[in-house]
Parts: C-alpha cells; structure tokens; sequence
C-alpha cells in the first residue's frame, strides 16, 4: 500500500477508533503489541487484512516514538518522519528561545517535531500534502494554535517574526540516513536565501556537517543529550550571537560558549599524561570546544588530533567522563595479556581514539578471565599508540577524597 493511502486511512474516523481502542488495551497492559500481531483477526475480525497490517505498523510506530515523544500514543508517524523527527526534549529547548514571537513559521514541519512545544502562533509549511495531513491532526490532537499550508518552503513568503527549518534529508546511494550534506532539502544555497527573508531562524542541521561559510557568520549550537550529540541548530538574528559556538547539554543544563576565531588558540597545550585520563562527551567534541573547556580547568591535551584531555587532580564535570590511570603501557597484546591477568580482570571494556584496532577482536585476543571489571582506552600520545588501563572517576570517589583532606 503507498504510503498516501496508509496516511488517508490513520487520519479515517474509522482508524481513529480502532487505534484509540488497541492503543488502550496496550498501555492499561490487557493486550500485547505481540498479542494482536499474532491474533489480529481475532481482534478486528472485519478489518481487512491489508488494513490491520496498517493498523499494526502505526502501533509499532507509537511505541518507538515514545523515546522520543511522550505524547506519542495520541498522534500519527511515519517510519521516515519519526527518524527526522525532533527529540522532545530538544524541541523544548528551542521552544524556550522562541517563546517571546507572536508568530513562528515551522518551514519543511514534516508531522510536527519542532511545532509540537511551541506556545505560539504556529505556520507548518511543507511541500508533501500527504505529511501535511499527520502535521494538522497531530498539531489538532495538541491543542494548537496553527495553519498548515502545502508549499515549498523556499518559494512562499510566511508573514512570522522568526522561523525554523528542519531541511529534509533525502536518502542516497551512500546514505541509508540521507544525512549528507548535499542531500538537504532545501540546499543549503537556498537555505541562505531563507535567512534573508526571515532573519530570525533556528536551522537544524546533522552535527557532522562541514558548515559554510555563511553560516559561520551566525551563532552555532550544538545539542547534546547524555553522550550523544543530537543535532546542530544554527540560530540567526536575534536568537544567536554573531560568530560563536555554543555546546550545550540539556539533562544537566550545562552549556559553555566561545568565539570562532578563539577555537584554534585553545589547543596549543599538549602534554604527557598526568594522573587521570578525560573523555570529552560527543557534543564537545562536535563543537570543537574540549580546548576551551581544557584551558578553563587547567587541564590539557595527550596528543594534537585527538580529544583526550588529561591532569594531575581529579575533575568532574558535565563535559568530561574522568578515569583515574592505573597503568599505561604500548601496544603490545602480549604485554596486555599479562596487565590483564595481573589486575584479574574478566569484564574488559575497550575504548579507542586515533588507533585502528576493533575492540571485539582485542577483546577476544586478550581473552580476559579474571573477577574483576577494567577499561582499556587505545590512543595516541604525542603521536605515538598508547594503551591506559583506567577505572572511572566518579562523584563518590571524589567525596571520598575531599573527606580525608
């Protein structure tokens, strides 16, 4: 079945009802996702089976989308949509800086990522009149103050004091996720034509992407949520400071900003190890911002290509996931067999940065067997393969230390 005819038929009172009723015997736990796949027809003995089969996909649906969304038992996905979908808790944070407009326009809105969270008045505009359909029931399940209109979001002309556009990525030959740089839709030469007309945007962008120029004019922010770095939003006018990146973590609300023309003067500090070893999570990384964060907690860097920071005290931090060195040895598998029986270790965890080594095979060369877990990180310092065994550093360790002094 095309997928506008599987959008016609969720959006049909009759889908409605049948989803609503399935949607809570499944979450009051009286019937399994499991359970109706096998027994469909004895729960909707009338429903074609094409039907159910279309009933079954947008349960399926529902229940991944709430790792993403909490709502998600009351709206309507897509499979392509919902892997495009903004993170709810991403959407809030833009949400928060948009909140003082009258009036957003949500350029290329797909169903409503970033039109969900939003209190104000609300333009979706997207060129796909099928996924318009998921957009206006979704935002009318909601509750919101909207209008959706079916056009290409470079060519029309929203009357709103800000804007967000979520460029769709369209799949190619070596992409499965259509996250390339030259797969954007718009382009991104007429993304910059965007920002003339609106002036105030949020631009979600793939945080990997190599930034134009143009865009370096604007404020950079890249999101992160636990060790993940979800995405890249470029904020312009007056929603971003000229020329700046910003990393920020949203669970614990960290964040820390600089100048684009200060980066590359904070990674000139590049050291032998001290006594801990610091892992930057990804959205510093992304950012290019574990220098700045390095110069402020006076720590510094193993080696010139590569984020590991390093000091002689113990550091915790947002940003950083700490590991007390214990040993540090070369890339001798035969050596790091004895390191390994020496410490009994039998749980090995390997980490690796700038050394081409697969953690599984070394894990299975090492053979570990001991009663004890350990941490292997595989990198370079000063250019040269370089093998720590570490353990974390965590906030009860350092309580610990801070009640002995």
């Amino acid at each position: 079945m095309k997928i506008d005819e599987k959008i016609n038929y969720w959006v049909s009172s009759e889908a409605q009802t049948i989803l609503c009723g399935l949607q809570q015997k499944i979450e009051t736990g009286s019937l399994s996702q499991e359970e109706f796949s096998f027994q469909r027809n004895q729960f909707l003995p009338h429903v074609p089976s094409p039907l159910q089969t279309i009933l079954l996909e947008q349960l399926a649906l529902r229940l991944k989308a709430k790792k993403k969304i909490f709502q998600a038992s009351q709206l309507l996905f897509t499979k392509l949509n919902l892997e495009q979908a903004t993170r709810e808790i991403v959407s809030r944070h833009k949400a928060k800086k948009l909140a003082h407009f009258p009036v957003i326009a949500d350029l290329c809105c797909g169903i409503g990522g970033d039109s969900f969270f939003l209190d104000n008045r609300i333009v979706g505009v997207d060129i796909n009149p099928g996924i318009l359909k998921l957009y206006d029931f979704n935002m009318r399940k909601l509750n919101k103050d909207f209008i959706a209109v079916c056009t290409d979001a470079t060519r029309c002309n929203i009357r709103s004091q800000a804007a967000l556009l979520d460029p769709a990525r369209r799949q190619t030959a070596h992409s499965n996720t259509g996250w390339q740089d030259d797969s954007l839709s718009p382009a991104l030469s007429q993304i910059e034509g965007c920002i003339k007309h609106y002036k105030n945007m949020g631009i979600k962008l793939r945080p990997g992407i190599t930034v134009p120029e143009f865009l370096c004019d604007y404020e950079l922010e890249y999101i992160g949520v636990k060790d993940e770095c979800i995405e890249l939003t470029v904020w312009t006018g007056d929603l971003g400071c000229s020329q700046r990146v910003t990393a920020v973590e949203l669970e614990s609300g960290s964040s820390i900003s600089a100048s684009i023309s200060d980066i590359p003067d904070t990674f000139s500090h590049i050291n032998y190890p001290g006594s801990y070893i610091f892992e930057p999570v990804k959205v510093l990384v992304r950012s290019h911002l574990f220098g700045v964060l390095a110069n402020q907690l006076g720590l510094w860097q193993i080696d010139s290509q590569i984020a590991y920071l390093s000091g002689n005290e113990p550091v915790l931090h947002p940003f950083l996931k700490s590991y007390k060195i214990i040993g540090q040895y070369s890339l001798n598998l035969k050596g790091l067999k004895r390191v390994i029986k020496e410490h009994d270790i039998g749980i090995l965890e390997i980490k690796k940065r700038g050394v081409a080594v697969s953690p599984e095979k070394v894990r299975k060369q090492l053979s570990p067997k001991g009663s004890q877990s350990g941490i292997l990180i595989f990198t370079r310092v000063k250019n040269k393969k370089t093998v720590f065994l570490v353990q974390p550093f965590k906030r009860r360790a350092c309580q610990e230390m801070e009640s002995l002094i």
